[in-house]
């Protein structure tokens, strides 16, 4: 389950996490998209940002109490101004992220907690 999301810059990259309680980690897709679109309702996301990195990560729960509570929306960095926490949607959490231009970015997973690391490249 989503407990946190955070947006920093880790040494030469600008860095997504996401954090989950449980054990494991959860399988990933990370692509840019055309449009940023909520999954389940297809509505349209205003981000900041001349293109949208879309990261869904799957075999998350539904939202319980102590399911993620903090901002929908996160002030970002100068290659992220923005991010948008979607939530979760039939197993599947979605986090849209306006990017300043096309940048390159490797996806890893840690544990204890339970991380998803999103690093992306100047």
């Amino acid at each position: 389950m989503l407990t946190d999301v955070r947006v920093t810059r880790h040494r030469n990259d600008d860095r997504i996490v996401l954090e989950f309680s449980g054990t494991g980690t959860p399988g990933w897709n990370v692509e840019y998209v055309d449009e940023a679109l909520l999954e389940g309702s297809g509505e349209t996301v205003d981000l900041e940002g001349t293109s949208t990195l879309q990261v869904s990560a799957s075999n998350t729960t539904w939202p319980a109490s102590d399911y993620y509570s903090g901002p929908t929306r996160l002030c970002g960095t100068d290659a992220i101004p923005a991010v948008h926490v979607a939530g979760t949607f039939e197993g599947y959490t979605q986090v849209l992220a306006g990017l300043d231009g096309v940048r390159p970015f490797r996806v890893h997973s840690l544990t204890r907690p339970a991380r998803l690391v999103i690093d992306i490249g100047d």
